[in-house]
């Protein structure tokens, strides 16, 4: 489905505005509303200023870069503004530690191709801070094959986990998720605690026993 977004420009004075967006959508707003506008500029309305929207549809799930610069009919320019867009999946189900090892294993049968998998990845670093530099195939199975008693290691493999949820759909990020005690916690609240108790060196191994039950509790199937 397409996705629009929305950017203001303003001139101070009576010029046309052109918006040009990265995706190739470029719409002109001309100063009277029907005609360029001559030069030099006749007085008009000013400071003149419109809302655009443009409107793109991503095809597959990834971390995209979107684009947009405003240009007045004289040449004068706003500089170009660039905001991250993230596209999940749609994924059914939360799938087990296991699954996603296999996944990225690059080993036997696999449900998901690597650019799917890689996909995934990329728009797991532009979200988290954990995982913020860029992590290849083999980069996440290493990490979700941790193995040992080193508690952080393995919350780090719990939350990857947590995070290919978000990315592959199989969870929203406003999910109401049950974490005990009919209590529930949100989706996005469960990842930001547990990237801080992950990132913090002074956490204890029960902080973060803790938290790794916590990511768990995101797996709604197998």
């Amino acid at each position: 489905n397409p996705q629009a977004h929305d950017a203001t420009g303003e001139d101070v004075g009576s010029d046309d505005l052109t918006f040009d967006w990265s995706f190739g959508e470029t719409t002109t707003y001309f100063n009277d509303g029907l005609n360029p506008d001559p030069f030099p500029s006749p007085l008009g309305t000013y400071p003149f200023a419109v809302t655009d929207t443009g409107e793109v549809t991503f095809p597959l799930p990834g971390a995209y870069l979107i684009g947009i610069g405003v240009t007045d009919d004289d040449g004068g320019t706003s500089g170009d503004e660039e905001l991250d867009k993230v596209v999940v999946g749609n994924a059914d189900d939360a799938r087990s530690k296991g699954w996603w090892k296999h996944q990225y294993s690059g080993q036997g049968n696999v449900d998901l191709d690597a650019a799917t998998l890689q996909a995934y990845l990329d728009i797991i670093e532009v979200t988290s801070s954990v995982f913020e530099e860029e992590t290849s195939l083999a980069d996440a199975h290493a990490v979700l094959s941790a193995q040992g008693n080193n508690k952080r290691e393995q919350a780090t493999a719990e939350l990857l986990v947590a995070w290919l949820h978000y990315a592959s759909g199989a969870v929203e990020w406003d999910a109401d998720i049950p974490i005990g005690g009919g209590n529930t916690m949100a989706y996005g609240d469960i990842l930001f605690e547990a990237e801080g108790v992950i990132s913090d060196l002074g956490s204890s191994n029960k902080d973060l026993t803790d938290t790794m039950k916590l990511l768990r509790a995101t797996v709604h199937g197998d």
